[in-house]
């Protein structure tokens, strides 16, 4: 079949893809297009790239997944590490990370508000109950009568004690600072 028996749809279909085909930002697609038209036209081109993008695409899945892996164990170790130096602190993990959530801190800083609180630890109901709170003026101790006290001597003796107190704070503070 020559040019001069197309039909003049048949020569517009020809220079059409005549135009396609030379031209280069488009050629591939042009291809890709008659590929997807006639899936048994073989077109080298297309199918070595489609080849290759399926490479690239498995190639990408598995460095991803690797990725993600390695990030895991690096997490895993991390964690277990931690936890090993909290054990070692004498800390139990779940008390860290208590803290950790409250506080909203590292794993070190956990520890050492941790070390905070064991060394200002609340007194116990015996020690209150018997008075042997330290740095706790006699007055102001649980076994302390303060029935018999008018309410303007409360007061005053209540502004006394704590101004006592304050003075002893800022004593203890520039004695500290030296």
């Amino acid at each position: 079949m020559s040019l001069e028996d197309l039909t003049p749809q048949q020569l517009q279909a020809f220079n059409l893809g005549k135009l396609l085909l030379e031209n280069p930002e488009v050629a591939i697609e042009a291809k890709r297009l008659a590929k997807k038209a006639n899936p048994k036209l073989q077109i080298p081109e297309v199918d070595i790239e489609d080849r290759l993008a399926a490479q690239r695409t498995e190639f990408q899945t598995e460095l991803d997944r690797r990725d993600k892996e390695a990030m895991a164990e690096r997490v895993a170790a991390r964690k277990r590490e931690r936890d090993r130096q909290i054990i070692e602190a004498g800390y139990k993990v779940e008390e860290i990370e208590a803290i950790i959530v409250r506080e909203k801190c590292s794993y070190e800083t956990a520890i050492k508000i941790a070390d905070l609180e064991r060394q200002v630890a609340t007194p116990s109901a015996a020690d209150v109950l018997s008075g042997g709170i330290p740095n706790i003026p006699k007055e102001m101790r649980p076994d302390k009568d303060w029935s018999k006290l008018s309410a303007g001597d409360v007061r005053k003796r209540s502004a006394s004690i704590a101004g006592e107190m304050i003075n002893e704070f800022r004593t203890a503070r520039r004695q500290g600072a030296r």
